[in-house]
Protein backbone atom coordinates (compact mmCIF):
# COMPACT_ATOMS: atom_id res chain seq x y z
CA UNK A 1 0.00 0.00 0.00
CA UNK A 2 1.51 3.59 -1.34
CA UNK A 3 1.17 6.57 1.34
CA UNK A 4 -0.10 9.48 0.23
CA UNK A 5 1.69 12.21 -1.14
CA UNK A 6 2.24 14.74 1.71
CA UNK A 7 1.35 18.37 0.48
CA UNK A 8 3.32 20.67 -0.05
CA UNK A 9 2.62 22.97 2.44
CA UNK A 10 2.69 19.34 4.77
CA UNK A 11 6.25 19.16 3.48
CA UNK A 12 7.59 22.88 4.25
CA UNK A 13 6.10 22.71 7.50
CA UNK A 14 8.18 19.05 7.74
CA UNK A 15 11.24 21.06 6.23
CA UNK A 16 10.72 23.54 9.07
CA UNK A 17 10.86 21.70 11.91
CA UNK A 18 14.24 19.79 10.59
CA UNK A 19 16.06 23.04 10.05
CA UNK A 20 14.96 24.16 13.62
CA UNK A 21 16.24 20.96 15.08
CA UNK A 22 19.46 21.14 13.10
CA UNK A 23 19.61 25.37 14.48
CA UNK A 24 19.16 24.03 17.96
CA UNK A 25 21.56 21.11 17.62
CA UNK A 26 24.48 23.68 16.60
CA UNK A 27 23.24 26.20 19.36
CA UNK A 28 23.98 23.84 21.77
CA UNK A 29 27.50 22.59 19.79
CA UNK A 30 28.93 26.28 19.77
CA UNK A 31 27.02 27.46 23.72
CA UNK A 32 30.68 26.42 25.50
CA UNK A 33 32.73 28.35 22.93
CA UNK A 34 30.28 31.15 23.65
CA UNK A 35 30.20 30.89 27.23
CA UNK A 36 34.49 30.58 27.29
CA UNK A 37 34.93 33.51 24.91
CA UNK A 38 31.87 35.73 27.35
CA UNK A 39 33.87 34.96 30.73
CA UNK A 40 37.01 36.14 28.72
CA UNK A 41 36.20 39.25 27.83
CA UNK A 42 34.50 39.96 30.74
CA UNK A 43 37.61 39.24 33.21
CA UNK A 44 39.57 41.61 30.54
CA UNK A 45 36.77 44.57 30.96
CA UNK A 46 36.84 44.26 34.51
CA UNK A 47 40.10 44.24 34.92
CA UNK A 48 40.66 47.57 32.52
CA UNK A 49 38.31 49.10 34.45
CA UNK A 50 39.90 47.86 37.78
CA UNK A 51 43.28 49.15 36.33
CA UNK A 52 41.85 52.28 35.64
CA UNK A 53 40.70 53.06 38.71
CA UNK A 54 43.46 51.49 40.32
CA UNK A 55 46.67 52.70 42.71
CA UNK A 56 48.78 55.06 40.29
CA UNK A 57 46.76 53.46 36.88
CA UNK A 58 47.54 49.97 38.01
CA UNK A 59 45.44 46.65 38.72
CA UNK A 60 46.25 47.06 42.88
CA UNK A 61 43.75 48.26 45.87
CA UNK A 62 44.25 52.08 46.11
CA UNK A 63 43.71 51.79 50.08
CA UNK A 64 47.58 53.18 51.47
CA UNK A 65 49.54 50.24 52.20
CA UNK A 66 47.24 47.62 50.58
CA UNK A 67 48.85 45.79 47.61
CA UNK A 68 46.64 43.65 46.70
CA UNK A 69 46.00 42.97 43.28
CA UNK A 70 44.53 40.30 42.47
CA UNK A 71 41.56 40.68 39.74
CA UNK A 72 39.09 37.95 41.80
CA UNK A 73 39.56 40.18 45.57
CA UNK A 74 39.69 43.66 44.12
CA UNK A 75 36.41 45.71 43.62
CA UNK A 76 35.15 48.93 42.33
CA UNK A 77 34.35 51.61 45.43
CA UNK A 78 32.11 54.84 44.96
CA UNK A 79 34.66 57.18 46.27
CA UNK A 80 31.38 59.81 47.34
CA UNK A 81 29.71 56.36 49.32
CA UNK A 82 26.51 56.93 46.99
CA UNK A 83 26.60 53.24 45.40
CA UNK A 84 23.28 51.99 46.99
CA UNK A 85 22.07 55.06 45.18
CA UNK A 86 23.51 55.06 42.13
CA UNK A 87 22.30 51.32 41.90
CA UNK A 88 18.59 52.14 42.62
CA UNK A 89 18.68 55.08 40.18
CA UNK A 90 19.77 52.08 36.86
CA UNK A 91 23.31 52.93 37.16
CA UNK A 92 23.89 48.88 37.43
CA UNK A 93 26.76 46.53 38.93
CA UNK A 94 28.74 44.03 37.89
CA UNK A 95 29.85 43.72 34.28
CA UNK A 96 27.23 46.25 33.09
CA UNK A 97 28.55 48.71 35.57
CA UNK A 98 32.15 48.21 34.61
CA UNK A 99 31.18 48.04 30.67
CA UNK A 100 29.04 51.51 31.27
CA UNK A 101 32.15 53.03 32.65
CA UNK A 102 34.52 52.02 29.64
CA UNK A 103 32.04 53.47 27.80
CA UNK A 104 31.90 56.57 29.34
CA UNK A 105 35.22 57.39 29.40
CA UNK A 106 35.98 56.16 33.07
CA UNK A 107 34.03 58.97 34.78
CA UNK A 108 35.91 60.12 38.15
CA UNK A 109 33.83 58.94 41.54
CA UNK A 110 35.34 55.52 42.16
CA UNK A 111 37.98 53.59 43.25
CA UNK A 112 39.80 50.12 43.05
CA UNK A 113 39.66 48.59 46.59
CA UNK A 114 39.74 45.00 47.56
CA UNK A 115 37.42 43.29 48.92
CA UNK A 116 38.55 43.60 52.45
CA UNK A 117 39.25 47.25 52.49
CA UNK A 118 35.79 47.73 50.42
CA UNK A 119 33.83 45.97 54.03
CA UNK A 120 36.42 47.84 56.44
CA UNK A 121 35.41 51.65 54.14
CA UNK A 122 31.49 50.45 54.91
CA UNK A 123 32.47 49.77 58.64
CA UNK A 124 33.96 52.64 59.18
CA UNK A 125 31.37 54.35 57.17
CA UNK A 126 28.86 53.09 59.32
CA UNK A 127 30.38 53.70 63.27
CA UNK A 128 30.48 57.21 62.19
CA UNK A 129 27.77 57.34 61.07
CA UNK A 130 26.13 55.70 64.18
CA UNK A 131 28.57 58.22 66.44
CA UNK A 132 27.25 61.50 64.96
CA UNK A 133 23.83 60.08 65.59
CA UNK A 134 23.95 59.67 69.04
CA UNK A 135 26.59 63.06 69.76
Amino acid sequence: MMKPKKTLSEQQSAMQKRLARNQQQSYLRKREQRLIYARAHNLEVKAEVLTHYGWDGTLRCCWDGCSVNDVDMLTLDHTADDGAQKRASGEGNGQGLYKKLRKLNFPAGYQTLCANHQLKKEVERRRSKAASAHA
